[in-house]
């Protein structure tokens, strides 16, 4: 076994012990009265998750997709009540992206906005998961063609919130000539 799976299996089992003692059918209701858990985020983002797989260069632990397979199935698992996925793969971009990685919950909308010459954010994005309660949201805009990753502070954006059926968080997400943060 790597020393690359070893440290994923190592923060694989850690979540799943963390989320098994700390995910109840209470904080699931708190989530959906749009409280954060605060608390269970510092601990998960403590084991390093989110920037799993951050080159070790950058700061993360440089780990690969198949070796956070397992980590991602303990999420699911548990229906973890905070954005760890999400934060993941934002923090992947930004990283790949040659654009620093955030701490704190990042929510993710993928639906592309528009960046225009002066390098700001237009366009609205429907279902943004987490957004609520994250203070950064990552998302994809297209400017002459090309696809370029926009980090918001999601205190610029215009949030409409949502009801969704996995009762998480989300709001449909709007930019009207925003500076992305990256």
């Amino acid at each position: 076994m790597s020393n690359e799976n070893d440290i994923a299996g190592l923060i694989s089992e850690q979540l799943d012990r963390l989320l098994s003692s700390q995910v109840s059918a209470e904080k699931r209701k708190a989530v959906e009265a749009g409280q954060f858990d605060t608390q269970l985020w510092s601990e998960c983002e403590a084991l390093g998750l989110t920037t799993a797989l951050v080159p070790d260069s950058l700061g993360g632990n440089g780990l690969s997709w198949a070796d956070i397979g397992p980590c991602l199935r303990v999420i699911g698992k548990h229906a973890a009540p905070v954005p760890l996925g999400e934060s993941l793969i934002a923090n992947c971009l930004l990283s790949r992206a040659g654009l620093e990685v955030v701490e704190g919950p990042v929510a993710t909308g993928f639906d592309p906005v528009a960046l225009d010459a002066e390098g700001l954010v237009h366009g609205a994005v429907k279902g943004v998961v987490w957004a609520p309660v994250s203070p950064h949201v990552l998302l994809l805009a297209d400017r002459d063609g090309q696809r370029h990753l926009c980090l918001m502070r999601t205190e610029d954006l215009g949030l409409t919130p949502l009801k969704t059926l996995s009762r998480e968080p989300a709001a449909d997400v709007l930019c009207s000539g925003i500076k992305p943060v990256a």
